[in-house]
């Protein structure tokens, strides 16, 4: 639902959002919830899209670090859940 109010700002605006405070109240009413942590769902814009993540089981903000790049993480396994768009 994120993801595509998101993309509807996109639409309306001809860029993405600054924020997922943008989208609330017209497009979202609230802004999800990181099962894992509570707190709100995690967004980045990134060069040629946006990135949207969950902190995961280990419950730790790796800041968007995909399960393939794990290494690079602290502890060498931890990474975050993510759902990437590029355009």
């Amino acid at each position: 639902m994120t993801a595509l109010a998101i993309e509807q700002f996109r639409n309306q605006h001809g860029q993405l959002p600054n924020s997922l405070d943008d989208l609330v109240p017209k497009l979202l009413a609230e802004i999800s919830e990181d099962p894992f942590d509570g707190a709100e769902l995690r967004y980045q814009l990134t060069g040629k899209g946006y990135m949207l993540y969950s902190i995961g089981r280990d419950r730790h903000d790796d800041g968007g670090l995909e399960e393939t790049d794990k290494k690079q993480s602290s502890d060498g396994k931890s990474f975050d859940i993510t759902f990437t768009v590029k355009r």
